[in-house]
C-alpha cells in the first residue's frame, strides 16, 4: 500500500527523475509513498527558494551514506524534488515526507540547532526536541509548525510522515534534562514544587542528571503528566494544520511500545493522537530487521501484540504494519538473508484480527515497505504475492481465545505500577503464544463483549472496573483471566489456578474457570531474575521491553499447558523429537506454532510458523479426505492427508519440512459431504 523511501530509489540523470524505470519494477502502483528525507533541517532552514537550492548530503541520503548498492548518493536540489513529487502525483500516488531529528554537530552542514543546543534532548546533546522553547520564548513547535506548511505548498505534498525520533522516542528519566526544558517544566509544576538547588539554571551536565533523577524519583506522576502535555500541545498544532489544507497526518508508533510503555517511560499518551484525528499510525512491527541485528529474542508476537492493542485502543485511526525488509544505515536485508522470516512475519501479522460490531477485520489496514529504494524486480514480484496471499482470507472465525482488553484500565495500572511492576497485557499474549504455542490472533474492546461466545483471554483482569470484571465472570465459556486475583473477589473456589510470588510482593495468578475440568492450585517458584527497576542503567525503547517484575518462564509454560488442556484438541504435535529417514527432525517443546482462521465456506487456513534456525517436520492432523492448498513459497510439492497427518503427497514420503524460522500457510478444506 505505501513505500518508504530514501531519494536514492530516483535518478537525478534520468530524464524523468528515474520514475518510470522505478514503476516499472513495482508492477502494482503504491498508494503513496513517504520521501526519508531525513534531516530536520529540511523543515527548520527551508526557504521558498526562487532558484534552485543544493540540499546537503544527509537529505539526499540517510546519515548522508554514500550509496545503496544500485546508486551512488546524488546531489538533489529543490527544483528537482518539486518535479519528482509531480511526476509521483501522475501516478495516482500521495506523497508524502519524513525526517528525523538527529543532531550530527555540523557534520554536513551547519545545522539549526548548533545555534539553539537548549533545544536538544540532552544537555547541549541528543537530537532536536521538538517540544522545547527557545531562549526569547519562542515554542520550537510554533516555528516548526510553520515552517512544516510552508514545505508543505513549496514541494507539493499531501503530508507529513511523522517518524521515529519525530515523537516520544527518549527515555524520559534520563532525557530533556537541559535547563531551557526543565525551566519549562518548573512553570508548568510551579516552582515552588523544586528544592531551590534544582530552580535555577545549572552549570554542567552531571548536575543537570543529577536534578534529573531527583525528579524522577520525587515527581515522576507530574514529569510524565508535563511531557503528555507537550506532546498534545505539538500533536494538536501539527494535525490541525495538516488537516485545514487536506493533508495526512501519518505518525510512527512510539518505537516499538506499547500505550502504557509510551506513556510511563517515553512521555506520551497515544490514545490522544485517536482524539486529536490522526490519519494513520506506522507500526514499527520491524520483527525481522530486529530478530537478525538484535539476535537474543524473536520479536515476533510481542510486536504483534503491541499492534493489537494500539488497534483497539485508538479506534478510528488507520493501523499500517511495517515488517521491515532492509535498510542500507541499519545494515540488514531480510529478504536476502533470511527471506523464510520475512515471510513468516508478515503472514503472522496479517493474520491479526480485531472484532468490531461483531465480524472480524484485519488489524493492520495497510502495509509500509521499509526501505523501498534498492529491491529488485524480482522482489517486488514476491512482495506483490506475499500481499495477495496474506491479505485475501476473510476469516469469520479465528483462534483459540479472544483476547479482550479495555484500555481504561491504563490508568489504574499506572496507579500500581511503580509499587508492582505490573507487566502489561500485551506481554501476557506474546508469552503465551512464544512459550506456549497458544493461537490469540483476535482482539475486542469491552463493547464487544455481550456478544462473544469464543473462549476468552483477559490479561490484568485485576485492573477492570467492577462491574466490567462481573460482566466477564458471568460469560458461560471458557475464559482465562491473569492478573493479581483473589479467590471468591475475581474468581471462583473451583478454577484451575496457576501462581507465582512476584519480588514486588503480589500473588501473579492465572485463573482458567468453566474448563469442565478439576480444580487445582498450582504454585510457580519466583524468577530469580533481575530486580524491577524504574530507571534502568541501559534501557533502548526500541529493542527492550518496559521495566516489570520478572516472571519465571515457567509459569507461562504451565498456564499455557493447563489452557492448552481446557481447549480441547489440537492439531499439532510437539514432541517428543524423532529424525526420520531423509534427516527431518520433528519438532518439541514451543519450536513450531500455528494459527487458524476459519471463512463462511468451510475453508481452514493454517500457517504453521518456526522459531529455530533449523528445519522441523511439524505434525499436523488433518481429517481424511481434506484437501490441501500450498499458500507459501515453501514447501514446493504438494501436500496431503494420510493416516491423519499433513505429508508429502510424492509416494516416496520425502518429509514435509518447515524452514527455519519460517512459515508454511495452506488452506484445507473438506469435502462438501463432509462440511
Amino acid at each position: 500500500n505505501w513505500i518508504w523511501t530514501e531519494l536514492l530509489a530516483f535518478d537525478i540523470d534520468s530524464p524523468d527523475l528515474g520514475v518510470a524505470d522505478y514503476f516499472a519494477k513495482l508492477k502494482t502502483a503504491p498508494q503513496g509513498i513517504t520521501l526519508l528525507l531525513t534531516a530536520v533541517d529540511f523543515v527548520l532552514q527551508h526557504e521558498n527558494w526562487s532558484e534552485p537550492h543544493h540540499f546537503p548530503a544527509d537529505v539526499c541520503a540517510r546519515l548522508g551514506h554514500s550509496g545503496n548498492g544500485v546508486r551512488h548518493r546524488q546531489a538533489w536540489d529543490s527544483e528537482q524534488l518539486r518535479r519528482l513529487v509531480g511526476l509521483l502525483h501522475d501516478r495516482g500516488c500521495k506523497v508524502v515526507f519524513s525526517l528525523f531529528c538527529y543532531y550530527l554537530e555540523d557534520r554536513f552542514h551547519h545545522e539549526w540547532a548548533s545555534e539553539h543546543k537548549e533545544c536538544l534532548t540532552g544537555w547541549d546533546d541528543g537530537a532536536v526536541n521538538l517540544l522545547a522553547r527557545l531562549k526569547d520564548g519562542t515554542l520550537l513547535e510554533d516555528i516548526f509548525v510553520r515552517k512544516l506548511m510552508e514545505v508543505e505548498d513549496y514541494y507539493g505534498f499531501d503530508g507529513w510522515h511523522a517518524s521515529d525520533t519525530c515523537g516520544p522516542g527518549w527515555p524520559i528519566f534520563n532525557s530533556y534534562f537541559g535547563n531551557a526544558f526543565i525551566a519549562m517544566f518548573r512553570d508548568w509544576l510551579g516552582s515552588e514544587r523544586l528544592p531551590a538547588q534544582y530552580r535555577q539554571d545549572l552549570t554542567d551536565k552531571e548536575q543537570g542528571k543529577e536534578r534529573m533523577r531527583w525528579i524522577w524519583e520525587n515527581l515522576r506522576e507530574e514529569w510524565i503528566d508535563f511531557l503528555n502535555s507537550r506532546w498534545f500541545s505539538f500533536w494538536d498544532k501539527v494535525i490541525s494544520a495538516l488537516h485545514a489544507t487536506g493533508r495526512l497526518a501519518i505518525v510512527n508508533s512510539p518505537d516499538t511500545k506499547c500505550l502504557f510503555g509510551s506513556l510511563y517511560y517515553l512521555g506520551q499518551d497515544y490514545r490522544t493522537l485517536a482524539t486529536l484525528g490522526v490519519d494513520m499510525i506506522v507500526m514499527e512491527t520491524t520483527s525481522p530487521g530486529f530478530s537478525l541485528t538484535r539476535g537474543w529474542r524473536d520479536y515476533l508476537t510481542e510486536f504483534a501484540a503491541v499492534m493489537q492493542e494500539m488497534a483497539v485502543s485508538m479506534p478510528g485511526v488507520s493501523i499500517c504494519m511495517m515488517p521491515s525488509i532492509k535498510d542500507t544505515v541499519e545494515s540488514y536485508d531480510a529478504l536476502a538473508h533470511c527471506h523464510s522470516m520475512y515471510e513468516r512475519d508478515f503472514h503472522f501479522l496479517a493474520s491479526r484480527q480485531i472484532r468490531k460490531d461483531g465480524k472480524l477485520r484485519r488489524t493492520a489496514d495497510a502495509f509500509l515497505v521499509c526501505l523501498g529504494d534498492a529491491i529488485t524486480e524480482a522482489e517486488w514480484e514476491w512482495l506483490d504475492k506475499l500481499e495477495m496471499s496474506a491479505c485475501s482470507f476473510q476469516p469469520t472465525r479465528a483462534g483459540d481465545l479472544t483476547w479482550l482488553h479495555d484500555s481504561r484500565a491504563y490508568e489504574t495500572m499506572r496507579a500500581e505500577y511503580r509499587a508492582k511492576g505490573t507487566t502489561e497485557a500485551c506481554y501476557h499474549i506474546a508469552r503465551l503464544e512464544e512459550l506456549g504455542c497458544l493461537d490469540i490472533p483476535v482482539i475486542a474492546s469491552p463493547w464487544e463483549l455481550d456478544s462473544l461466545d469464543e473462549p476468552l483471554i483477559v490479561p490484568n483482569f485485576h485492573l477492570l472496573d467492577e462491574d466490567l470484571k462481573q460482566r466477564v465472570l458471568a460469560k458461560r465459556q471458557l475464559l482465562v483471566l491473569l492478573g493479581d486475583l483473589q479467590r471468591d473477589a475475581d474468581y471462583p473456589a473451583d478454577a484451575i489456578v496457576i501462581r507465582t510470588q512476584q519480588e514486588t510482593g503480589w500473588l501473579l495468578s492465572c485463573a482458567i474457570l468453566n474448563s469442565g475440568l478439576p480444580s487445582e492450585t498450582i504454585d510457580i517458584a519466583p524468577s530469580v531474575e533481575t530486580p524491577f527497576d524504574t530507571a534502568p542503567a541501559s534501557w533502548n525503547p526500541y529493542a527492550d521491553l518496559p521495566p516489570a517484575t520478572a516472571i519465571p518462564v515457567a509459569f507461562w509454560q504451565v498456564c499455557a499447558e493447563k489452557i492448552r488442556r481446557s481447549l480441547g484438541d489440537y492439531p499439532l504435535e510437539n514432541g517428543p523429537q524423532k529424525t526420520g529417514i531423509f534427516g527431518s527432525v520433528t519438532s518439541t517443546g514451543n519450536e513450531v506454532s500455528l494459527y487458524r482462521q476459519w471463512d463462511n465456506q468451510g475453508t481452514q487456513r493454517i500457517g504453521l510458523y518456526s522459531r529455530v534456525n533449523t528445519y522441523r517436520a511439524p505434525r499436523l492432523h488433518l481429517d481424511e479426505g481434506t484437501a490441501i492448498t500450498v499458500l507459501s513459497e515453501f514447501p514446493r510439492g504438494k501436500l496431503c492427508v494420510r493416516d491423519g497427518l499433513v505429508k508429502s503427497s510424492d509416494p516416496l514420503g520425502k518429509p514435509t519440512n518447515l524452514p527455519p524460522c519460517g512459515i508454511i500457510v495452506l488452506d484445507a478444506e473438506l469435502p462438501p459431504n463432509r462440511l
